[in-house]
């Protein structure tokens, strides 16, 4: 099947339903071998891997598929070497710490949520290019040169010990921690000028939450659907952090009240698809 129009535009117009579509994509590699290459990786651009993942489902019914790691260790030995380095995002729930060979495997991504974490694994997470981390407790020694967003989700880990190496972390603008103590996220405010998000857990310890109410940054919400949120932000960009985004706009510019900083949860509960 030859094409009536420029290779390049026509790349990039099957690309881009890809990337918006993903769902087409199992139809859109049967068009031609070339179509099939340039966007056959794109089918794992986003994957789940993890034996005890929840069934993620869409508003049409369907679920998405949730990789074991016997099934990605097939796609490494099967599928061209392209397929696992097309992967930029990843939610990785390990059934044992043998599993980090996938962190190796998955070079390029840029997106990673951690369900578990293991010290052998660290200089494997270092050397990925991170933009976005969600990891259940402080990873320290790698200096995240390219991280902008993290969550470090682990209700029980004191954060305390890390705030310096936090506030060495160069290019970090949206922080989530799982914390109640008004002290961390007045310490965080004052000492990260860069930060443009900072998310905490409701509801806070103490009462006095005067300080950080005139800090329109700080935002405290829930995030009862997490995979959902956590794909709707890989895919489209629409995950807790953009509403956050959307609500510290409002509160600059008087839409809701300044001083208000709990944000409702509204993660989806199923993904339009």
């Amino acid at each position: 099947m030859e094409s009536v129009l420029p290779a390049e535009l026509e790349r990039e117009i099957f690309e881009l339903c890809a990337l918006y579509w993903p769902a087409s994509i199992p139809k859109l590699v049967l068009v031609a071998r070339r179509v099939n290459e340039w966007i056959g990786p794109l089918l794992y651009r986003t994957i789940l891997v993890g034996d005890d993942c929840y069934p993620v489902r869409t508003s049409s019914g369907a679920t998405l598929p949730i990789y074991s790691d016997e099934r990605v260790a097939a796609l490494d030995k099967n599928s061209p070497p392209s397929v696992l380095t097309a992967v930029r995002h990843l939610f990785f729930d390990p059934t044992d710490g043998r599993d980090g060979w996938i962190l190796a495997a998955c070079s390029n991504v840029h997106n990673l949520s951690l369900m578990a974490t293991d010290t052998a694994w660290i200089p494997l997470i270092a050397r990925l290019p991170l933009k976005h981390l969600y990891t259940p407790e402080f990873i320290p020694g790698p200096t995240f040169a390219h991280l902008t967003h993290l969550e470090i989700y682990h209700p029980n880990q004191d954060i305390s010990p890390w705030l310096e190496e936090l506030a060495s972390l160069p290019r970090l603008t949206h922080l989530w921690i799982n914390d109640r103590r008004c002290a961390i996220f007045s310490q965080l405010l004052r000492t990260r000028a860069g930060l443009q998000v900072l998310v905490g857990r409701q509801p806070l310890r103490e009462e006095d939450t005067t300080e950080l109410a005139q800090d329109p940054r700080f935002v405290v919400t829930g995030c009862a659907n997490y995979i959902e949120d956590w794909y709707m932000g890989a895919q489209w960009d629409e995950d807790y952090w953009h509403r956050a985004e959307i609500f510290i706009a409002k509160r600059r510019a008087r839409g809701i009240d300044p001083l208000k900083f709990e944000m409702a949860d509204e993660s989806p509960a199923f993904l339009p698809m």
